[in-house]
């Protein structure tokens, strides 16, 4: 799942919903910081049942930050 996603992220076929552009800003992130995170990051949960569609909690280290971001 980890390609698709990075293939998705190349692509540049992102949707930020509102709610996510607010959470960024509140923790002092920027959108950059949130795809580094997705592309070199790890997928530690997963939800297949998730409501609409499956999705994946990814973790990394960017910029001495830990980043958790979920992607569905």
């Amino acid at each position: 799942m980890k390609n698709k996603i990075n293939s998705i992220l190349k692509k540049g076929r992102i949707e930020w919903r509102k709610h996510v552009i607010i959470r960024v800003g509140q923790r002092n992130l920027n959108q950059s910081e949130v795809l580094n995170a997705i592309a070199v990051g790890e997928i530690i949960e997963s939800y297949p049942h998730d409501k609409f569609f499956p999705s994946y909690l990814f973790s990394a280290k960017i910029n001495k930050k830990m980043i958790h971001a979920v992607v569905s």
